[in-house]
Formats: structure tokens, sequence, C-alpha cells
């Protein structure tokens, strides 16, 4: 079975990383033959030179404009479609261009398949009704309420495409809900880790009792909750000044975020690491891993800390509030005082976390692994596919 996949990135954030562990898990497969079709060089490129995973670099365009303030009424609806009448008439463009472009590949691969690995993507859905081949569309995003984006032809229309492809793929019960219940729909939860990779990170190094940073991985985003996690760490210094907040990733959010560290006198408690390829170096040392995003969908990072046991504390919501069981896998908030107390409570408790990090760990081995996740892709795939 040849696979066109297509990725709306090339950098190696959720997404993509998430793609490259079913890329990895199908390997065992002989059968699946993938193609990945990214927009531009990035690093996922060597990852998939290390997978031996074949790439073409086209240009796609997202099928996604900002999140309008207000969108009721004729009058907000057409000062909206004015303001970004530019931006839909390049989107048409660069859609009818990069469609030539994947059409050649489809038919010089013998493309089986289309893949969309996010919900920002339109062109899988087209190419695929235009050669009669089964589309399937893999949502790792709420659009609007993570990232503030609305899909370029609205909700109904992206929801009746969704509809109508072969079949549709959901990273959490969160997210399912949000784009409504359908019956081509399977919540399948992103595989994190090889079962190797969590038998080498059982074993912690460092105790708890000798860590004293608290951690946030990901993009430096407002809706990622990084501005959260500086409050609550200014009540945490109060107590514990020598504790520290380190944040590892990147974004245009980091000045903002330094400035507010600066304004509530703990900018030398807050650490800005940049992004890092590999986290585990600091997941290992960690008192604690924050997941603030008060819409995540899934939460890769929550599962890494899990695996690596480092006791997550994350925002009682979404995908979030679906790895975690408070108190048993982790612990939940849902304002910042709570989080503030829960991290206080972890710094002065770490000997009552251990029990919590073994839970997290067998949890995490058990459902998130990269092989269980690219055999239920698959056996979705195949269960979805129309009969020969």
């Amino acid at each position: 079975m040849k696979i066109l996949f297509i990725s709306h990135y090339s950098e190696l954030y959720g997404a993509n990383r998430s793609l490259l562990g079913l890329l990895e898990g199908f390997l065992k497969y002989p059968e699946i033959e993938p193609l990945v079709i990214i927009p531009n060089d990035g690093p996922i490129e060597l990852e998939l030179q290390n997978l031996g995973i074949g790439y073409k670099k086209i240009f796609v365009p997202k099928a996604i404009l900002p999140k309008p303030a207000a969108f009721s009424g004729f009058i907000h609806r057409l000062k909206f479609l004015l303001r970004y009448s530019s931006d839909i008439v390049a989107f048409r463009k660069n859609t009818k261009k990069a469609t030539k472009q994947i059409e050649t590949q489809i038919n010089l691969n013998s493309i089986d398949v289309v893949y969309s690995n996010s919900a920002a993507l339109y062109i899988g859905f087209i190419l695929a009704r235009k050669h009669g081949i089964p589309h399937f569309w893999h949502i790792r995003e709420f659009i609007d309420l993570d990232y503030g984006h609305t899909p370029v032809y609205g909700w109904r229309d992206l929801r009746k495409k969704l509809k109508a492809s072969t079949g549709v793929v959901y990273i959490s019960k969160a997210i399912q809900t949000h784009f409504r219940e359908s019956s081509n729909a399977a919540i399948i939860y992103n595989g994190v880790l090889k079962e190797c990779t969590f038998h080498k990170l059982k074993e912690r190094k460092t105790k708890l009792d000798q860590c004293h940073y608290f951690l946030m991985i990901g993009l430096l985003a407002p809706s990622k909750g990084q501005q959260f996690a500086i409050r609550a760490m200014q009540e945490v210094n109060k107590k514990h000044p020598h504790h520290r907040l380190k944040l590892v990733g990147e974004g245009d959010y980091s000045e903002i975020l330094k400035k507010l560290a600066a304004e509530l006198g703990i900018a030398k408690n807050i650490e800005f690491e940049g992004y890092k390829s590999d986290v585990y170096p600091y997941l290992k040392d960690a008192l604690g891993l924050l997941m603030c995003s008060q819409n995540e969908g899934m939460g890769r990072a929550t599962v890494e800390a899990m695996a690596a046991k480092c006791p997550v504390i994350g925002y009682n919501h979404a995908g979030t509030a679906e790895l975690i069981i408070d108190n048993k896998t982790g612990y939940l908030y849902r304002e910042v005082a709570e989080l503030s107390q829960a991290m206080i409570h972890l710094i002065e408790n770490t000997s009552s976390a251990n029990a919590v990090t073994d839970q997290a760990w067998d949890s995490a081995k058990s459902k998130y692994s990269i092989e269980g996740y690219a055999d239920s892709v698959l056996e979705f795939i195949h269960h979805k596919m129309p009969l020969a």
C-alpha cells in the first residue's frame, strides 16, 4: 500500500513528531510504502532521511485564517471577507499550483491512499476525491482554541469535508467533541516513544528531592500558558526562593514572558533554554513538568514526562485531563493559585510523588507506545478502506 502523507510544516513540533513516530512504527510493515510531502526546507528532512523514507518538497498552503474577534451577523462576515480577501485569493492560487505538483507524484508513484496530517490542510481531500482514492485525515488540533485560527472556508465546510473523507483520526476525545462525532472517525492517542525507550527511561537517576527546577516544554505562545506558570512561580519563590522555572522552546512570545518575569521580580528564576531536540536531559533533572495549556489537543510533553518519571502538574481540561488521573498519575489544577499550591506541595513532599510517577509510567507505557500507535492506525485504515 503506497501512502502519500502531507504535512503542513517542516519543523519538529508536535504534529510532525507524531507523524515521524507513525512512520517509524510502519517500518515493520514492508507492505507500507510511504511518501511524505513537506512544504519547504526544515529539520524534518534529516529525520525522514534517517528513517529511509522518501519525501518531496512542495509548498502547500494552510487552509486557515486568523480567527475573527466576532463573527455573527452579515456586517461582521463582510468585514472579515474584505480584510482577508487577498489571503483567500492567494490560498486558492497556491492550492491550484500545489495540486498540479502533487498530482504528478500521485501518478508517478501509483499512490493508493492520501493521508493529511493536520486539520490545516485541505489539499489532500481535494486530490483524493479527484483521483478516486481513499483519504484519511489526522486531526491533531482544535484550530481555534489552541492556535487562534478558523478554517479558510468556515467550519461548516471543513466538517462537511471530514464527513466525506474515508476516515478521520482524532488524537483525543476533546478534539473529536470539538469537531463533532462522525461515523467514519476513531480516537487514537499519539504514540510518543518506542517500548524499548520507555524501559530505558524507567530508572530515574536524579532523585526528586535533589531537583530544584520546574519545566515547561513547547512553543512559547499565549495558548501554551507560560504566563500562568510564571505567575505561579512568583508565589512559589516566596517560600522557596532558589527554585527555578526552565522554559524549553522558542517563539515570539518570549520577550513578553521575560518582561512579565522582570515585573514580578523573579527574572533570575525564569530560564529560557531555547528549542532542544532532546528534552530528556531536562526531564530527568526536573522536579516536575508544568502543562499549562488550557486547550491542549493531547500533549506529547505530558507523556514524555510520564515516561521519564517526572511528575506532571497539568491544567484540568481538554487532552491533558484525559492523560492524567489526579493524584494517581499526576496532578490537575484549574486556577493559578492551585498551580502554585501543587508546585509547593511537590517541593515539600517529594517522597509522596514516587507512587504517582510509578503509576504514570505504567499508564504511558501501556497506552502511548509508537508500536501500539502504528498498529491502531493501520488497523483503522484497513477497516475503512473500500473493498477491492
